[in-house]
């Protein structure tokens, strides 16, 4: 099973986060904490992060290096 990280959990970023996990480890990531908490109850893994912010985006590297193992 292959491990995802979508970028943003928008109404496209949502969807995409969804459909994926039907077959897939998906870990979304995104700044409002409420649409990652409705993420949440569809079993995907979530990450507050503010997605414009570089330091924040940078951060993600840890989950790229657990994606990688």
């Amino acid at each position: 099973m292959k491990k995802i990280i979508v970028l943003g959990a928008g109404m496209v970023g949502s969807a995409i986060a969804i459909d994926l996990a039907k077959s897939h480890n998906v870990t979304s990531a995104d700044f409002d904490p409420h649409k990652l908490c409705l993420l949440k109850t569809k079993n995907i893994f979530t990450k507050k992060t503010d997605l414009t912010n570089k330091k924040e985006l940078s951060d993600l590297q840890i989950l790229r290096d657990y994606y990688e193992k």
